[in-house]
């Protein structure tokens, strides 16, 4: 026997684990471990007598440390193709992973993959762990199944191209102890009643409501299991305290039962109506609206949320990644992992909505980081009704978009649960470690059509012929169960019957605790709900506040370097600051937040450019002209504060940006939220989150949010795309006071109405077309006094006249044409003409409007004057407004650019020539011209 171990290269004592598992391989099958060992076990066991397993291995350790001093490993000089073909299969393994339930895209076979590509042919060869990274040594032969297990079975990992070694080698070292990965058969038990639900809440509804669209989750039911992974992985290993969710409508009724505890009675009430909308909301269909519940896991409470959203696929995204940035900020300062971001992705979405990689692009950063998140694709291999992949996706992959991100992707076998918790309970893990992004591709099917009334196999006729013929998952892993011999099919039975009986009865499918962390988050908003518009509020504050905070704004570290540009305007603030020269807009703004601030409102201020302002007028962060050194104007503020001021500079996005402060001022009623465009004309790259989200949540969803939009915007010869926010959008968008819009001309009007968004109980969106031209108009200015008095002015009269009994033409307006206007008038020294300005478009403020127009009983003539074309601004919505405030003798005309396509012209020169005509027409110095349909005139 001594001389078989001198031939042998492993005895010693770091190689006990090896020969135990080689004896396990020999009691199972004797003829496959190596010839050598064979004899020695045969020898061990007295001709084939029996003997327990237990003293064999006591014997053989016994032995094997006996020699351990005597003898060191003998190495073979071929590490570096050991370590080439196991680096190989990590990194190129998922290729020929057996991911696919249907087997319908068998995977290609790569020669790089086989040991003789490595030139590698001794199967009894010990591999020492330090080439092969695995915990221990084992022979080529058991290296080689165990790496097929871990890396081309259920499981498929994308790691290779994560740039940081760290990160990959720990996920390799997590990967690999797939191989001995098995579920307790509590774990299993589990398991399996979480399959058992999630199918047989699906085929309640179908027999209950036949043909009703329900976005079944069949074909994917793995969801379930590993949505309450993470859950148990989180809380038990982790530190987790809240999970928010956002998912599209595939298997989304199912995960509200099963994972949130949403009743069945809940469910099915949606489904008969019996849930309605008031009058003055709309609702939504059931597959849209958003939960909340609070679960016990392992001993934990673990909140849960799920935000609402439409139909249009991917653009929850970003809201729900500004919500978890609220979250943290608000509720978990001290530790932000405690919250977890988990974004469920349709197959044929996840690869080609955009915003996907602008959310993506946001994971790192300092305004929207939120220390990594879990992805999932639910995978069911076919999108909507495409019949062919390469009709869905350009990439290898539609799991691709991640790895440009350097996100690590596990592809799993939706059919294999077990591997499905294991893959979960590792990007818990992943995210909890390092704090990223992590992504699963959920590889299953779907079972139904796109919608319960679609017929798939129109389109897929092969797939579907696979699919009808295949068990469903909770009866395929039932029978490994019942094989076993952990459950009989008695129990099983049993089991389905029990939960259709408790969807018959409308209850809860999983057990739920009191929601005290969803109801104390109510009561926050709780102020907020059915509250006017109309409510005045005290804005103003005392000239000597004001002043302590302007100088507080002026002051800097010793020793500061101002840029040139930077010094000249900090000079002109200073004599802002002292009150010798009037505020222009950028201070009054700053003002504004710094009041608030003090106050005890955080300030949240986002966008590209945000920090010195597209236009330079802000500067809010200065930079050491000599050391780069920042330094934010506020810092003495917030040092007398427990509010903060926060001014991000984002990513070139819009929709990503937009959703996420979207997101973050409907989690925080309390802290001033902004997203400014770097132009107005930009703001519709986020058309759907401003159309579905922002003018719509409260009627669709009973969800407040008082965002502001600062959109640039105005007329100044820069072209089509650098006039416009769009007016005319917006105020279409305006029904059942659902929004704000405003126009504010003065530094006194944008202080008062950035202050009344905070402190009037009136949480709605305010879109804000703000100026450009006008933040250095000399004319654009105000004093301390101006700050110190009133209100926002909904209406600013003018207080030119003189006598209004002269007044034979009022001119209504609305933002930076007011000054052309009023430079015209003086120009021509008329006195016939007012000039009245509408600050806020919506809700109308209709009686402001007939108080003045009522002093104007002599004139005849009303005009609304606009620089946007007639089909755009604010002429065909609001003309019936000003009309129902007009007298009976009064008329209205409009005096503005006749319809056009373009927002402007491209020429400066023709944009002056057009501006002139429209003061001239509003001014009654040319003639307003009937606009001709028909032919297009150009000038």
């Amino acid at each position: 026997m001594i001389e078989t171990q001198q031939q042998l290269s492993c005895l010693n004592g770091s190689t006990a684990a090896y020969v135990e598992d080689l004896y396990d391989q020999y009691l199972i099958d004797p003829q496959s471990i190596p010839p050598e060992w064979k004899i020695f076990f045969d020898e061990h066991a007295s001709g084939g007598s029996k003997v327990f397993h237990q003293a064999i291995q006591a014997d053989i350790l016994a032995q094997i440390e006996h020699k351990r001093h005597a003898q060191s490993v003998v190495i073979q000089s071929n590490e570096a193709q050991v370590k080439a073909w196991c680096d190989t299969v990590r990194s190129q393994g998922y290729h020929v992973a057996q991911v696919d339930p249907l087997g319908l895209h068998p995977p290609q076979q790569l020669e790089s993959l086989t040991l003789q590509y490595h030139g590698l042919k001794d199967l009894t060869q010990i591999i020492d762990p330090q080439w092969s990274q695995a915990s221990r040594p084992y022979s080529l032969q058991i290296l080689q199944q165990r790496l097929e297990t871990s890396y081309q079975g259920s499981i498929g990992s994308e790691v290779a191209h994560l740039q940081d070694p760290v990160k990959r080698r720990w996920l390799w070292s997590q990967l690999d102890t797939f191989a001995d990965f098995k579920l307790t058969e509590t774990e299993q038990t589990e398991v399996l009643h979480q399959l058992i639900r999630a199918d047989g809440m699906e085929q309640f509804l179908a027999r209950k409501f036949v043909a009703q669209k329900r976005f079944s989750l069949e074909g994917g039911d793995a969801l379930i299991p590993l949505m309450e992974a993470l859950l148990t992985e989180g809380a038990q290993h982790h530190g987790l305290k809240e999970l928010a969710v956002c998912m599209a409508h595939r298997g989304r009724l199912n995960v509200m039962a099963n994972v949130f505890g949403v009743s069945m009675q809940m469910i099915m009430d949606r489904f008969t109506g019996v849930v309605e909308s008031d009058f003055e909301t709309s609702g939504d269909v059931k597959y849209h609206l958003g939960c909340s519940a609070s679960r016990e896991v392992q001993g934990q409470t673990v909140h849960l949320s799920m935000a609402y959203n439409p139909s249009h696929l991917e653009f929850v995204n970003p809201v729900l990644q500004g919500m978890v940035k609220a979250k943290q900020i608000r509720d978990y300062p001290q530790d932000p992992t405690a919250i977890c971001a988990v974004t469920l992705h349709g197959d044929a979405a996840v690869c080609a909505q955009g915003v996907v990689p602008e959310t993506l692009n946001l994971s790192r950063t300092e305004a929207h980081g939120i220390a990594g998140g879990i992805h999932i694709i639910v995978n069911n291999q076919v999108g909507h009704s495409v019949s062919h992949v390469q009709d869905m996706t350009s990439c290898q992959r539609i799991s691709d978009i991640f790895k440009a991100f350097d996100i690590p992707v596990l592809h799993v076998n939706g059919d294999d649960p077990e591997a499905v918790v294991f893959c979960a309970r590792l990007a818990m893990a992943y995210r909890a470690r390092f704090k990223e992004e992590i992504a699963i591709d959920l590889v299953c099917y779907r079972r139904l059509g796109h919608n319960e009334a679609d017929e798939p196999s129109i389109t897929q006729p092969l797939m579907y012929q696979v699919i009808r013929d295949r068990a469903r998952l909770h009866e395929h892993y039932a029978q490994q169960l019942v094989t076993s011999k952990q459950w009989t099919q008695d129990q099983f039975h049993d089991a389905c019957e029990t939960i259709q009986t408790q969807c018959a009865a409308g209850d809860s499918l999983i057990t739920t605790c009191a929601d005290s962390i969803g109801r104390t988050r109510a009561a926050v908003w709780k102020p907020f709900f059915n509250q006017s518009w109309q409510q005045s509020v005290q804005t103003a504050v005392t000239i000597e506040q004001l002043k302590t905070l302007a100088q507080q704004l002026q002051t800097h570290p010793e020793g500061f370097t101002y840029q040139r540009q930077i010094q000249r305007l900090m000079t002109q603030r200073d004599a802002m600051a002292s009150g010798d020269t009037p505020m222009n807009w950028g201070f009054a703004e700053l003002l504004a937040y710094a009041s608030l601030i003090q106050e005890g409102h955080s300030v949240r201020l986002v966008g590209q450019d945000v920090r010195r302002g597209t236009f330079s007028h802000r500067q809010a962060v200065l930079h050491d002209y000599q050391t780069g050194e920042s330094y934010a104007l506020m810092t003495p503020i917030e040092a007398q504060s427990d509010a903060q001021f926060n001014v991000y500079d984002s990513t070139l996005s819009e929709a990503g940006v937009l959703g996420a402060e979207y997101g973050y001022a409907s989690v925080d009623p309390n802290t001033l939220v902004l997203w400014e465009a770097q132009f107005g004309d930009f703001s519709n790259s986020a058309q759907v989150l401003i159309d579905q989200f922002l003018s719509a949540a409260w009627q669709k969803w009973q969800r407040l949010c008082h965002l502001v939009l600062l959109l640039p915007h105005g007329y100044e010869g820069q072209g089509p795309e650098h006039s416009s926010a769009r007016l005319e959008r917006y105020l279409q968008l305006c029904a059942q006071h659902n929004m704000q819009v405003c126009v504010p001309t003065t530094p006194a009007q944008i202080f008062h109405l950035l202050r009344r968004q905070i402190h009037r109980p009136f949480r709605q969106p305010l879109v804000i077309m703000s100026p450009k031209s006008l933040l250095r108009h000399p004319e654009a200015i105000s004093t301390f006094e101006d700050l110190s008095e009133g209100e926002f002015q909904c209406v600013l009269d003018d207080q030119g006249i003189q006598s209004h009994e002269l007044i034979k033409r009022v001119v209504l307006c609305s933002g930076k044409i007011y000054y052309e206007l009023f430079a015209r008038r003086a120009a021509e020294s008329m006195t016939d003409v007012a000039l009245i300005r509408i600050e806020q478009l919506y809700p109308f403020p209709y009686e402001s409007v007939q108080a003045v127009l009522s002093q104007y009983a002599q004139a005849t003539e009303i005009i609304w004057c606009q620089e946007e074309p007639q089909n755009q601004g604010a002429w065909y919505s609001r003309r019936h407004c000003f009309e129902i405030c007009m007298q009976s003798h009064q008329t209205l005309q409009y005096a503005g650019r006749e319809p056009f396509a373009a927002p402007a012209a491209g020429s400066p020169k023709l944009h002056q020539k057009r501006q002139a005509a429209v003061i001239d027409q509003a001014l009654g110095l040319a003639d307003i011209q009937p606009v001709q349909y028909g032919s297009v005139q150009y000038d």
